[in-house]
């Protein structure tokens, strides 16, 4: 047979992801304790995208809580705030989907605790409500969603302008500079 592990230590040493490693070689029936070994044993960096990677192999077999448990993992190691924010409401949607309303609703505050302008935890959150009879208050977060979305546009809309400005003033300088120099 061939040495699997032996061979993902080699590979793992020299190029993969973390993430790709982990989800190619995990069996959905694995336990979180076996992938948190396996870490452990090829002496991997955890990392969010691989815990995130591990979240999805979960739910195919069945094992919701095993991927939300992956999905917390991954958000404890995130790196940043909007990822962190992301990872919870994939937990929202996972949840949402297994027909686990507080936990959903639990993902998507969790997600806004993090990151209160996440416009994707926002939009899932009253859309949620709004489907399960809560119109009042799904309207506070899709409202809040628009104008957050808004908000968004705006900062990237200035950003544009600023970097076509600088642009601008760059590119003339150097005409001065180059005038200049003849």
């Amino acid at each position: 047979g061939t040495d699997i592990h032996g061979w993902v230590d080699r590979t793992a040493a020299v190029s993969m992801d973390v993430g790709d490693i982990l989800v190619y070689y995990l069996a959905p029936n694995d336990s979180l304790s076996q992938v948190s070994n396996r870490i452990a044993r090829w002496e991997l960096p955890p990392n969010a995208g691989a815990w995130e990677g591990v979240a999805h192999t979960y739910p195919r077999a069945g094992r919701v809580q095993s991927a939300s448990a992956a999905l917390e993992r991954a958000a404890a190691v995130a790196g940043g705030r909007r990822k962190a924010s992301n990872l919870w409401v994939q937990q929202g949607i996972l949840w949402q989907e297994a027909g686990e309303q507080d936990q959903a609703i639990a993902g998507y505050h969790r997600a806004l605790d993090v990151w209160p302008k996440n416009i994707e935890a926002l939009r899932s959150l009253g859309t949620f409500l709004l489907t399960h009879g809560q119109p009042a208050a799904a309207e506070a977060y899709l409202e809040t969603a628009k104008q957050a979305a808004a908000d968004q546009e705006r900062a990237a809309s200035s950003a544009r302008k600023a970097y076509s400005w600088e642009t601008l003033v760059s590119g003339t300088r150097a005409l001065f500079r180059l005038n200049a120099s003849k």
